[in-house]
């Protein structure tokens, strides 16, 4: 990917046309809804939005009772 600023819609056309020919129009959007997840995370990252295993794990344990 180019390192220059892209529009939604640019990455959009880039993601869809790196898919093969025959992809379905889930396998399209679930390619657009995965990279998104992805850069989310990775933008979570950078802005130190995390937390450890550890209290993911206690997290989740609340979840159950």
């Amino acid at each position: 990917m180019p390192a220059t600023k892209q529009t939604a819609k640019e990455l959009a056309r880039q993601i869809i046309d790196d898919q093969p020919e025959d992809s379905t129009y889930d396998d399209l959007v679930r390619e657009l809804i995965m990279y998104r997840i992805v850069q989310q995370g990775l933008d979570d990252i950078k802005a130190g939005r995390t937390i450890t295993h550890e209290e993911l794990e206690k997290e989740v344990e609340t979840w159950f009772k």
